[in-house]
């Protein structure tokens, strides 16, 4: 007994110093000669918006390995970004029989699948992945798939960026950053006021999880105190040279793709009626002059309501004369115009009081001569949604004419600068 446990560890060492000797070679499964080549027509693209839909990228291989007739070879196709990993919800599959050797794609489509399909960052470079996987079937045994990748650099089409989630403000002129407002008026526009230092000012704009900048056309730096110049997008820092601290103004219109920038000595200024006389009657005392911030509803959409229908206007921060109205739906139709106060009193000559209301009031109503106005009704029929309308403003004749309204109104747009009104249902 004691001669088998003085012989085991022997043995153990004998079986291990022959396992040094194994040979992989003769002992393992010989490697499969793999015979498909894949290539692409180029190594690197730029997409051209002006040639994308005409010129391709070609991707061709030879055939695989030769398998006796037992065999079924096909081929299975793969395109997409590196990274992805041909993944089910990424990768573009195309099948190919044997004698299909190749593939080709637009730029046109790549541009679409980098926007659409694998939602890739603008203007930002990227790599193509494209593979072939040789696959048989059938036969008495499982054959290895030949997998071959070859990748491609693309340099996207430059897509000019203008929209925006938000648009800031900041660099050494801002003491603390800030955020432009979106106007009632326009979506697009973003505006914001406050004070600004002596510096340097950025105005980045976010949208898609990127990071842009606002920059002049001209490129200049220069500040341009109230006058407005055309903007771009770029992917750089641009710094505007802010010559003063002080109170301004910063409006900016993605829709017409400008800027604007007021300082306090020429920032824009509300709307003032300036002195008007109750029903235009000079018996009747004078109202002095007062900035135009809220309108109301006068006439039959307000149900003749002596004291009308508080509009509830919006200003915009773009221009204080733009007052917004996105309130509940106006109900009624008919004969309308919009009052510039509710109710007032003023002293008449004699010392007593007037107290007016909507009907005797400083109001907004159709542009017409008012030589061709009888005092009586005149109303502007035919009304289209979204066109802007002329309009003027005053005590006297303009209280005879009305807008015609429908009814529905959920939208109205005073721009009391340009004298126009207009509505959406």
């Amino acid at each position: 007994m004691k001669n088998i446990f003085k012989t085991l560890p022997l043995a153990i060492a004998a079986i291990a110093a022959a396992s040094c000797t194994w040979d992989p070679i003769k002992n393992d499964i010989p490697a499969v000669q793999e015979t498909m080549v894949l290539s692409a027509s180029k190594d690197s693209v730029v997409i051209l918006a002006e040639t994308m839909a005409n010129e391709e990228i070609t991707f061709e291989w030879t055939e695989a390995r030769q398998m006796s007739d037992d065999y079924y070879l096909s081929y299975t196709a793969k395109l997409d970004v590196l990274g992805n990993n041909f993944g089910s919800k990424t990768a573009i599959v195309r099948e190919f029989e044997v004698g299909e050797t190749s593939t080709s794609f637009t730029l046109e489509q790549i541009n679409n699948y980098a926007n659409d399909r694998w939602a890739l960052k603008v203007n930002e470079d990227f790599y193509l992945q494209f593979r072939v996987i040789a696959t048989w079937v059938g036969g008495t045994t499982f054959e290895i798939p030949e997998v071959k990748t070859v990748t491609v650099h693309v340099t996207p089409i430059h897509v000019i960026v203008f929209n925006a989630d938000e648009i800031s403000l900041s660099g050494s002129a801002m003491e603390v950053d800030a955020t432009l407002e979106k106007c009632p008026e326009n979506e697009k526009i973003f505006a914001w006021s406050g004070e600004i230092d002596k510096g340097k000012l950025q105005i980045p704009v976010s949208y898609a999880g990127e990071t842009f900048y606002i920059a002049p056309k001209d490129n200049s730096a220069a500040f341009r105190d109230s006058t407005k110049f055309d903007i771009v997008m770029v992917e750089e820092p641009f710094e505007w040279d802010m010559p003063a601290k002080d109170n301004y103004r910063v409006v900016v219109n993605m829709d017409a793709a400008t800027a604007t920038m007021y300082s306090s000595a020429h920032d824009l200024q509300p709307f003032y009626t300036g002195d008007w006389y109750a029903a235009n009657k000079p018996e009747n005392g004078q109202m002095k002059s007062f900035a135009v911030t809220n309108l109301w509803l006068r006439g039959e959409t307000a149900g003749w309501a002596a004291l009308g229908v508080d509009l509830k206007l919006k200003v915009s921060p773009a221009d204080p004369q733009i007052l917004v109205y996105t309130g509940p739906k106006i109900t009624k139709s008919g004969r309308t115009d919009f009052s510039t106060v509710s109710s007032y009193t003023v002293q008449k000559p004699d010392g007593t009081d007037f107290n007016g209301n909507v009907n005797n009031a400083y109001v907004f109503a159709p542009l017409k001569e008012i030589s061709e106005m009888s005092g009586s009704d005149w109303n502007l029929g035919s009304l289209k949604e979204n066109t802007a309308y002329p309009m003027q403003g005053g005590s006297g004749a303009e209280r005879g004419g009305y807008f015609k309204c429908p009814a529905g109104i959920t939208f109205m747009i005073f721009n009391l600068r340009e004298m126009t009104w207009q509505y959406k249902l």
